[in-house]
């Protein structure tokens, strides 16, 4: 159990069988239906992630990448490059079977408490927005410490437990639910924080070294008709920027990266 996390359910043995019950590939249809401020911030937390894998990249030759909660795949679009091999990771058969396949990348069938991938083998694993729908969340750091090569880079995305807005979007998502409308928050087994995940890297032997907030323009769905187009796209960049100053860690969005030293924990 996570001492600073807070889990949906009060034992490991009910959060798996939450966990058993969620569909594996809500992601795509949520993010469809999200507003359109919520879409932009997903757009624009997965090309900062894909930003940081090139920069890993710049300092030498194309990286071995392991995708945890790959979906489709589509996290490598405009990584070709700079990747030498990627391998994608997912429980769902379904969100697998629309993978691109091509000659470099390959797909597995597996969830990340158990990867079914030999030591030191991955120059970078990134896990987007999956580890608030993990059973075991710290374990997922675990094995993506397990896997990576000495110096490889972990990259996590996470809904942000203490974002200005995080107790007013709960509400929203818990009445959508009772209205048998989609949210974006179904499935988050965990509300996850910064200093949980730098505890979690720490206790599995993961050194720190980057956090990044973004997100803090959050806009209700009903609004969206009201929202000119491009605004958002204008807008955003700008309010990321005062609300990291002003309210740090308060982002929808947390990045944070971690390093495997030589000492790290096997």
């Amino acid at each position: 159990m996570l001492r600073s996390g807070v889990p949906a359910e009060s034992t490991n043995d009910s959060i798996r069988a939450r966990w058993r019950e969620i569909p594996t590939e809500w992601d795509a249809d949520r993010v469809s239906q999200a507003s359109k401020s919520v879409r932009y911030n997903w757009a624009a937390m997965t090309e900062r992630m894909r930003d940081l894998v090139r920069e890993y990249a710049a300092s030498g030759s194309s990286v071995r990448l392991t995708d945890v909660g790959c979906g489709a795949g589509g996290f490598a679009d405009g990584l070709q490059s700079v990747i030498a091999v990627y391998v994608g990771v997912d429980p769902s058969l379904g969100a697998l079977s629309k993978a691109a396949s091509n000659a470099d990348a390959q797909f597995i069938q597996a969830v990340g408490e158990q990867l079914p991938l030999s030591d030191a083998t991955a120059d970078i694993v990134v896990l987007k927005s999956v580890l608030m729908h993990c059973y075991d969340p710290e374990g997922v750091l675990r094995e993506a410490g397990r896997i990576m090569k000495v110096g490889g880079l972990c990259i996590v995305s996470v809904s942000n437990a203490r974002s200005w807005y995080a107790r007013p979007r709960r509400l929203l998502a818990g009445l959508s639910l009772r209205w048998g409308r989609p949210t974006s928050l179904e499935g988050h087994l965990f509300r996850l924080d910064r200093s949980t995940i730098q505890r979690m890297m720490g206790d599995v032997g993961l050194e720190h070294t980057l956090t990044g907030n973004m997100g803090y323009l959050a806009l209700p769905a009903f609004l969206d008709r009201y929202v000119p187009r491009g605004w958002i796209e204008h807008v955003a960049a700008t309010v990321d920027r005062l609300g990291d100053w002003i309210l740090p860690d308060r982002g929808g969005s947390l990045i944070l990266c971690g390093t495997k030293r030589q000492n790290a924990l096997p």
